[in-house]
């Protein structure tokens, strides 16, 4: 009916149908499904991927030159998808997984798996971790407990995009990936208008990439958005670099690198 850019849908199922049909006109649906291309040239797939925070946080590792790598994850789906890429990313890039351990999900104590990387410590440079805001208010303090010297880097998960310093001053030094414009947001000292703030950064973004579609398609090139610096890869997929944030007194303040 006249659209030039169609952007949507953002059900998993319902992109992967729309993956294997005939698009008349660039359609960019809000998330990924594998075994995809861009045979006709129209269909684009972008969205929050914990995969690209998982490699994000394994290449900023590496580049301090810490290889030997511990990762801790839940033993839920979503937590084995970001150990996974935690564990190929090093490999593939020449890094060492020492340790790879996984927590119950629902877990009230994370002294074992906490203890389980100490015991291995002299072999490690670095820990990664993936856990939502909860679990992460409950691990890292286990882990500091145990491990008093050893960076410990995560992905974005740890921090629900809304201060909450009370809780979150257990968290004291947790390096992160985190989206530009939620760091903004509390740059400003300002509450995110949403419960959502990283879906909201998402569909800002959505729109831009609809109006900024040639200029990815130049190799090499890139968008500066909201959810971080977002690129276009062959098949057809769009990922992010995000910025880096820790936690300092129970709030989330920039971090360089």
């Amino acid at each position: 009916k006249g659209a030039n850019f169609v952007i949507g849908p953002f059900i998993k199922p319902a992109v992967s149908s729309l993956s294997k049909s005939t698009i008349p006109v660039p359609t960019l649906g809000l998330n990924y499904v594998e075994g995809t291309s861009n045979k006709s040239g129209n269909f684009y797939q972008f969205g929050l991927s914990p995969e690209d925070e998982a490699i994000q946080v394994v290449q900023y590792a590496l580049n301090q030159n810490r290889k030997r790598v511990a990762i801790l994850a839940p033993d839920s789906s979503w937590g084995g998808r970001l150990q996974e890429a935690m564990r190929k990313a090093t490999i593939e890039r020449l890094g060492k997984v020492v340790v790879m351990e996984s927590y119950r999900d629902n877990a009230i104590s994370y002294a074992q798996p906490a203890q389980s990387i100490a015991a291995r410590s002299d072999e490690i440079d670095v820990v990664l971790i993936a856990a939502s805001p909860t679990q992460a208010r409950r691990l890292y303090p286990d882990l500091r407990q145990q491990i008093k010297s050893l960076p410990i880097y995560a992905t974005s998960h740890v921090f629900n995009g809304q201060s909450n310093a009370d809780k979150d001053a257990v968290l004291e030094g947790l390096i992160f990936t985190e989206t530009p414009w939620v760091l903004d947001t509390l740059g400003r000292q300002q509450s995110a208008p949403t419960e959502f703030p990283r879906l909201h950064a998402m569909g800002m973004d959505a729109y831009m990439i609809s109006t900024g579609l040639n200029k990815l398609k130049n190799y090499g090139s890139s968008l500066s958005g909201r959810t971080g610096n977002i690129r276009l890869s062959k098949d057809g997929s769009l990922h992010r670099n995000l910025r880096w944030a820790r936690f300092s007194k129970g709030l989330v303040i920039p971090h360089g690198g």
